[in-house]
C-alpha cells in the first residue's frame, strides 16, 4: 500500500482472526463507510475506530495483529477465585441514562447527505427530554445506525461494574476478550473455593468446608483436560447431591468427568456457582505481577440486540417514518364507466385504476363494490400491472358504489379510497379533469409561497387539495397540506404556503445605495454589486436589531470568484458565524442569535477576490417553510372525494 510506509507481512496478521470477524460483521450487516480526509488522524486511529464499527476493538497478542471482538463465547479460558487471585475490587457505576441517544451518520440511501437519527432507550416510553450524542463513525446505514446504539445501551445496563484481581506471574492463560468464571465470597457468600485432597468414586473431599440448606441444589465447577497437552481444558460443572449443613464431602451426581487431585473447585447454587465475565485489560505490575481488569459476559446483550425492533426509517425525509408511510400510496380511479354509451355492454361496469405515487408501491389493488350505500362490499383483486377491469352482474338504474385500495408487495394496505356513486347504464362517473397548467401561478415569498389558480369549466371539480415535499416524488399520505379547499367553476383563488408575512430585514439588500452599508477599506459597491480586492479581512454590514435565541435566515449570491471566501456573520456579543463560501452561485444559511448581536455582515477572507449581490435577512418563524428546493401538486377532487389527475410538481426556491 502506498499510503502505508512499514506495511505489516502475513505472517505478522491473524488471517483467521480476522476472517472470522468479517464473517460476524456480514452476518450483522456491520461496516465501515468512511471518507478519510481528515489531516492528523494516525493509522492507530483508523484501525480502533474500524474495530469499534464491527464491535470489536484492536490487538496486538505479541506475535500477530488482529482484534478482540465482543461477542458471546463458549470457553471458559480460566478460572480465578480467593485461591488464585488477591486485592479484590469491584467497581460500580451509578449513571442516569438518557432517554435518548442521537447519532449523525452519513446516509447510504440518500448519497452520503448527513443524517441524525434518535435512538430511544430501550423500555422508556415517555416524552424525549433528555438526549446524549453518540458517535458511531463508520456507520452509514439507517438501521444498524438504531441497532448499534440499542446497543449501547444494552451495555450500559447489563455491563454497570468492573472487576479486578491481582495474580501471579507476567503471562496469564486469558488474555484481553476471553472469558472467565469469578467466585468469590465478596459477591457471595454461598460461593466457596476449595482444593481437592482426596477422590474416591464420585466422592470428593476439599480442604475447605462448605454450607448447604434443604431444599437448593447445588454444583461444583472445575477444569477438565481431554489430553496431556491441553493447556486450557474444558470448565464442566457438575451437580452435587445436597446434605443440609456444612460439610468437606461432595457427592457428584450425573455422569461426566472428575476432578484431579489438588485441583481448584469452584462451589456455589447450580447456575450461581461462579460470575462469568469478560477479560477487557492485563495490567503487569512492578513486581512481575498481573492485574486483570474484567467486566459481565452479559451474552443477553447479544440477545436483546438481535430481538431489538428497529422502527422504519426513510432516507427521503431523513427520519423515522410514520406508521402510514409502510403503506403504499392510495390508487385512484382515472375512469369508471357503465352502460352502452360508456362501455358498450349491458351492466358492465369498466374501471381502470392507477397507482398512487410514494416510497412504496402497490403490486396489486383490491376493488370493492356494491349495491346502493348499505349493501355488503364484493371484494375483487387484480395485479397492478392490469392497470383496469369490467365488473359484471348489475342491473341498469341500479346505483352502485365502488372503492379502491393498493396493497404492497409484502401485503400491507393502503387506505381505501372515498366510495365513488354510479348508476349503472349512465355512462361515466364524474372524475374531476385536470387543472390547467397555465391557469397555476406560484410566487416565492420569504419563508412561503403565494398560489393562484383559476378553475375550468369541469362542474365536477368541487376542491383542489394542495400537496408539498421536499422530495419531486409525490407521497399522497405524507404531503397533503392542510384540508382540502372548496371551489367552484370558473373562478380564481389564492392559497397561502408557510408564512407569507416575512420581509426583508435589511436596507439595500441590492447593493443599489453604498450609504446603507458599513464596510471595511478592501469593500467596494458600484453597480448594484460588492466587490472585494484580496490583501486583507474585511467585513460589510449593517445594524440589525435581533431577538436572543431566534434564528436568522440569511441567503445572498456570489459571483466571479477566484480566490478566498466569504462568511456571513452575527456580530456583536458573541459573534456568530455562519458557513464559509468559496464557490459562485445563490447561498442559504440560518444563524442563531445570542445576547449582544447588533450587526449582520458578510466578512472577506484576505484572500477573497469575487463579487457580492442580492443579500437578504429574515427572522425565521415556525410557520416559515424549510430552506431549500420545494415541490408542490395541485389535485382537482371531486364531491365523493374522488381526486383527479394531480398538476406539478411545481418548483419553488425558499431562502
Amino acid at each position: 500500500m502506498p499510503g502505508n510506509v512499514r506495511p505489516v507481512a502475513n505472517t505478522g496478521i491473524d488471517l483467521e482472526l480476522l476472517q472470522d470477524w468479517h464473517e460476524l460483521c456480514q452476518d450483522k450487516g456491520l461496516h465501515y463507510n468512511r471518507v478519510l480526509d481528515q489531516t492528523g488522524v494516525t493509522l492507530g486511529e483508523v484501525r480502533a475506530e474500524i474495530a469499534v464499527a464491527g464491535r470489536a476493538s484492536p490487538r496486538h497478542d505479541g506475535r500477530r495483529l488482529g482484534v478482540v471482538i465482543d461477542r458471546p463465547a463458549e470457553l471458559v479460558v480460566d478460572h480465578v477465585n480467593p485461591r488464585n487471585s488477591w486485592n479484590f475490587t469491584m467497581r460500580r457505576s451509578y449513571v442516569d441514562l438518557p432517554h435518548a441517544f442521537i447519532t449523525k451518520f452519513q446516509d447510504q440511501d440518500n448519497d452520503y447527505k448527513e443524517a441524525e437519527r434518535v435512538i430511544r432507550r430501550p423500555g422508556y416510553e415517555g416524552d424525549i427530554t433528555i438526549t446524549e450524542t453518540l458517535d458511531e463513525p463508520g456507520l452509514t446505514s439507517a438501521p444498524i445506525v438504531y441497532r448499534e446504539g440499542v446497543r449501547r445501551f444494552y451495555e450500559a445496563i447489563h455491563r454497570p461494574d468492573v472487576f479486578e484481581v491481582t495474580q501471579d506471574g507476567a503471562l496469564r492463560v486469558a488474555t484481553r476478550g476471553d472469558k472467565v468464571a469469578l467466585n468469590s465470597y465478596v459477591l457471595s457468600r454461598v460461593q466457596t473455593v476449595g482444593r481437592v485432597r482426596y477422590l474416591a468414586g464420585s466422592l470428593i473431599e476439599l480442604d475447605e468446608e462448605v454450607t448447604m440448606e434443604p431444599g437448593r441444589a447445588y454444583g461444583v465447577r472445575f477444569r477438565a483436560f481431554e489430553t496431556p497437552d491441553d493447556t486450557i481444558g474444558n470448565s464442566v460443572v457438575r451437580t452435587v447431591s445436597t446434605v443440609p449443613g456444612k460439610t468437606t464431602v461432595l457427592n457428584l451426581t450425573g455422569a461426566g468427568p472428575m476432578p484431579e487431585l489438588r485441583e481448584l473447585v469452584h462451589f456455589g447454587i447450580i447456575g450461581a456457582d461462579s460470575f462469568e465475565l469478560l477479560v477487557t485489560g492485563l495490567e503487569p505490575t512492578e513486581d512481575g505481577c498481573t492485574i486483570l481488569r474484567s467486566v459481565n459476559a452479559a451474552p443477553i446483550i447479544d440477545t436483546l440486540t438481535d430481538a431489538a425492533e428497529i422502527p422504519p426509517w426513510s432516507s427521503r425525509v431523513g427520519e423515522e417514518l410514520d406508521p402510514n408511510m409502510l403503506q403504499p400510496s392510495a390508487p385512484r380511479f382515472t375512469r369508471i364507466a357503465s352502460g352502452i354509451v360508456g362501455v358498450g355492454e349491458l351492466g358492465v361496469v369498466e374501471y381502470m385504476v392507477e397507482p398512487g405515487t410514494g416510497p412504496v408501491t402497490s403490486t396489486y389493488f383490491e376493488i370493492e363494490h356494491r349495491l346502493g350505500a348499505s349493501g355488503a362490499w364484493t371484494t375483487v383483486s387484480i395485479p397492478a400491472a392490469n392497470g383496469g377491469g369490467k365488473i359484471e352482474g348489475y342491473a341498469q338504474g341500479e346505483t352502485v358504489q365502488l372503492r379502491l385500495r393498493g396493497l404492497s408487495g409484502a401485503g400491507i394496505p393502503s387506505v381505501w379510497t372515498s366510495p365513488v356513486t354510479l348508476v349503472i347504464g349512465a355512462g361515466a362517473a364524474a372524475i374531476p379533469a385536470a387543472l390547467d397548467d397555465e391557469a397555476i401561478n406560484i410566487t416565492t415569498l420569504l419563508g412561503g409561497a403565494l398560489i393562484q389558480l383559476s378553475t375550468g369549466s369541469d362542474p365536477a371539480t368541487t376542491k383542489v387539495r394542495v400537496y408539498r415535499s421536499t422530495s419531486p416524488i409525490l407521497n399522497r399520505e405524507t404531503d397533503a397540506v392542510g384540508e382540502p379547499y372548496a371551489v367552484g367553476p370558473m373562478q380564481s383563488y389564492s392559497i397561502t404556503l408557510g408564512d407569507t408575512t416575512r420581509s426583508n430585514l435589511l436596507t439595500d439588500g441590492g447593493f443599489d445605495n453604498p450609504a446603507a452599508w458599513t464596510h471595511s477599506a478592501g469593500w467596494a459597491i458600484a453597480d448594484s454589486e460588492a466587490t472585494h480586492t484580496p490583501g486583507t479581512v474585511d467585513d460589510i454590514g449593517q445594524a440589525l436589531a435581533t431577538q436572543v435565541g431566534k434564528f436568522y435566515r440569511i441567503s445572498f449570491e456570489t459571483s466571479d470568484i477566484t480566490a478566498g471566501t466569504v462568511t456571513p456573520y452575527l456580530l456583536g456579543g458573541s459573534d456568530r458565524p455562519g458557513a464559509p463560501v468559496s464557490a459562485a452561485g445563490l447561498h442559504v444559511q440560518r444563524i442563531q442569535a445570542v445576547s449582544g448581536n447588533t450587526t449582520i455582515a458578510v466578512r472577506a477572507s484576505s484572500a477573497f477576490d469575487g463579487k457580492l449581490d442580492g443579500m437578504v435577512a429574515y427572522l425565521e418563524t415556525e410557520a416559515s417553510l424549510s430552506q431549500g428546493t420545494h415541490y408542490i401538486w395541485i389535485e382537482p377532487v371531486n364531491a365523493d372525494d374522488m381526486p383527479g389527475a394531480a398538476s406539478g410538481p411545481l418548483t419553488i426556491t425558499i431562502v
